[in-house]
């Protein structure tokens, strides 16, 4: 009877330490799943945000564009230069901007 008790004991033992090891790789799992969305999350927003300021930096270039147009319309040729070798310069920017984001 005592063998009993002694063999019970240990294994009841050995049974909950089992149990709380299980239930803290669970609790990291989970805790690591959670940071992993919030990185996706947080990524993503990234991704976002460097759209919209690509976008931006086109309807720049276009307006500039259109202005450079108008002004060599006009007569003014000397500012319609320059103004077309600012948009140049922002297409600079544009274009590797543009090429991360297609390889995002």
């Amino acid at each position: 009877m005592a063998d009993e008790y002694v063999v019970s004991v240990v294994l009841e033992g050995n049974s909950t330490s089992l149990e709380s090891a299980s239930n803290r790789g669970a609790s990291s799992q989970d805790k690591l799943k959670k940071s992993t969305q919030a990185a996706n999350i947080e990524f993503l927003a990234q991704v976002a945000r460097y759209q919209a300021m690509t976008a931006a930096l086109n309807q720049t270039i276009g307006g500039a564009n259109k202005l450079a147009g108008g002004l060599e319309e006009i007569g003014f040729e000397k500012t319609a230069e320059l103004t077309r070798r600012l948009t140049k310069m922002l297409e600079l920017v544009a274009g590797p901007a543009e090429i991360y984001l297609h390889l995002q």
